[in-house]
């Protein structure tokens, strides 16, 4: 009944000339019904969310974009309190993947960048690194251990750094472990150093992780920050083959020295 009335209807003078056989040319009518199935079905473009192709390597990278690295290590059973994904020495927590720690920085397609995996389990850690140059490849693994730059890196994820800090004397607080209103959209955290090996360090602000700067009476490192917002600061250094976690809530206000 469709089809006739088409036909009929197309037949008039008013409309261009038709094919009588266009209903089958377009595969409707023949078993009366239509097309139910081959046509595009929300194909397309899914925003990323396919799982990655997995990799045989460890630890490596892969590329998402000219200007987006996807950094990733195999998970090994550790008990994970924590992790960290590094580029160049900013370090962001991993997410735990299709039993991968995968992390995405900016990245600039053709240069050679450190990258790091730490990781808590039990007592100990983890760690390792290597230096890649990052290509247009997925799975890429070629590098060398030990090594990259210990640069600034670029984040692809959240939080900000405001430049290496030294601004804050710890020995002048009577906290430890604190901060020091620089700005109000500048934060500088701080611990006084307590004798630490410290062949390592990190000042995080919401998980935002970066090195230390190393001053006379400690560490510090300053963020972007928003007056009056509640954040975390963290504290990690390595002593011994150990390490040294604290971590404190606090609300940015107009202040020195503040715990």
């Amino acid at each position: 009944m469709i089809k006739s009335n088409w036909q009929q209807e197309i037949a008039k003078t008013q409309y261009i000339n038709h094919s009588d056989t266009l209903f089958e040319t377009l595969g409707y009518g023949s078993t009366g019904g239509g097309d139910n199935g081959s046509g595009d079905n929300g194909g397309g473009d899914n925003g990323g969310t396919n799982p990655p192709e997995p990799c045989n390597e460890e630890f490596g990278y892969r590329y998402v974009s000219d200007s987006t690295i996807e950094v990733f290590h195999k998970d090994n059973g550790w008990s994970a309190q924590w992790n960290y994904i590094c580029l160049d020495g900013l370090c962001l927590q991993g997410e735990l993947k299709n039993g991968e720690y995968v992390r995405q920085f900016d990245a600039q397609l053709g240069t050679t960048y450190g990258i790091e995996f730490k990781v808590a389990d039990g007592g100990a850690q983890y760690l390792t690194d290597k230096s890649v140059t990052f290509e247009n490849k997925q799975c890429g693994t070629d590098g060398t251990p030990g090594g990259g730059d210990n640069g600034s890196g670029g984040d692809n994820g959240s939080g900000g750094d405001n430049g290496s800090g030294g601004g804050t004397d710890p020995s002048q607080c009577a906290a430890d472990f604190g901060y020091t209103h620089r700005s109000d959209t500048e934060i500088e955290v701080f611990h006084k150093d307590l004798g630490w090996s410290a062949s390592w360090n990190y000042i995080c602000l919401d998980d935002y992780c970066l090195p230390g700067t190393k001053t006379e009476a400690g560490y510090v490192r300053s963020f972007n920050a928003t007056l009056g917002s509640d954040y975390k600061i963290t504290f990690k250094v390595e002593d011994g083959g150990t390490q040294f976690i604290t971590e404190e809530i606090i609300t940015f206000e107009k202040t020195s020295c503040a715990q």
